[in-house]
């Protein structure tokens, strides 16, 4: 079963998309269309399989353009840590939010941002300038 990895991501969801955070990456991700409703349903875990099949009943999408879709949703998602495999059980089909995501179907999106990566990746208790503070590293030391 697949899960959201939230022992190195925050997620906040907004209007129109879902942003999460990898602190050890330094990367930052926008979730947008069915993503923010696999997103929701990876919150308790499920099978891709189960995925496609939920995502097909929710939007009335043809079952193979569904397994395609959510596919490629997980592969990205894995490639970029974002999901990580699980043990545990995953829950019954009853036990997902069929109203999760967008009302209408868009074309699940997830899309990555590496421009923010020195300032996430920064330490603020460790490599921040004491005078100038957080986000400024410290001046490299010089060795003579």
């Amino acid at each position: 079963m697949l899960v959201t990895n939230n022992t190195q991501i925050s997620a906040e969801t907004f209007e129109t998309e879902i942003v999460v955070i990898h602190f050890l990456r330094g990367t930052y991700f926008s979730l947008r269309g069915a993503a923010m409703t696999l997103w929701q349903w990876l919150q308790t875990g499920a099978e891709e399989a189960t995925l496609a099949e939920l995502l097909a009943a929710r939007y009335g999408l043809d079952p193979e353009r569904s397994r395609v879709e959510v596919a490629a949703a997980l592969a990205r998602m894995r490639e970029y840590e974002l999901v990580v495999e699980s043990d545990q059980p995953a829950p019954a089909r009853a036990g997902y939010d069929m109203a999760a995501g967008p009302a209408a179907y868009e074309a699940a999106v997830v899309e990555a941002f590496e421009d923010l990566q020195e300032l996430i990746a920064i330490d603020p208790v460790h490599e921040v300038d004491p005078m100038q503070g957080w986000p400024h590293r410290p001046a490299p030391v010089k060795l003579d």
